[in-house]
């Protein structure tokens, strides 16, 4: 290799790494709606409750996952306008392509009936996923269901 090529080369490899970091950084959207079901509360420990969902593609339909939801209450009610406190809210949502993990902090003075949380990573399909769960109650046929959405953008 003469001087000319090492300079070349030189010269060259910002542009190589840039396009290699361009390939890893490319996302796609993708929207996909699920459905809780069957959901069972267990009490971890004073402050720790985890709740388990079924998880299925329509209402009452096969279970082809499961939800499981850590809260975690923090306290600071002096720290939050209303009378209660705050609760850590973490979800993984294991899926039949992958796992999909969500987190939020709540004020339970705000609680509404839709919620929004952020998703923060993924697994297998949902790798660098990146985006919004929201789930909306449901009441299908006296039945109870909770409608859940994600909006990410995952690798692709």
């Amino acid at each position: 290799m003469n001087a000319y090529e090492a300079f070349a080369i030189i010269l060259m490899s910002p542009f190589l790494l840039g396009e290699a970091l361009a390939d890893q950084a490319k996302s796609c959207a993708l929207e996909e709606t699920y459905f809780l079901q069957n959901y069972e509360r267990t009490k971890r420990s004073s402050d720790t409750t985890i709740l388990a969902s079924d998880v299925s593609r329509e209402p009452g339909g096969p279970i082809i996952g499961i939800n499981i939801a850590r809260l975690t209450e923090l306290g600071v009610e002096h720290k939050t306008p209303g009378k209660k406190g705050m609760t850590e809210v973490s979800i993984t949502n294991f899926l039949p392509d992958g796992h999909l993990i969500s987190f939020q902090i709540v004020d339970a003075d705000q609680s509404g009936n839709v919620v929004e949380r952020s998703i923060i990573g993924g697994t297998g399909k949902y790798k660098g996923a990146h985006g919004v769960f929201t789930r909306q109650p449901l009441k299908i046929e006296g039945n109870d269901y909770f409608k859940i959405t994600f909006k990410i953008n995952v690798n692709c």
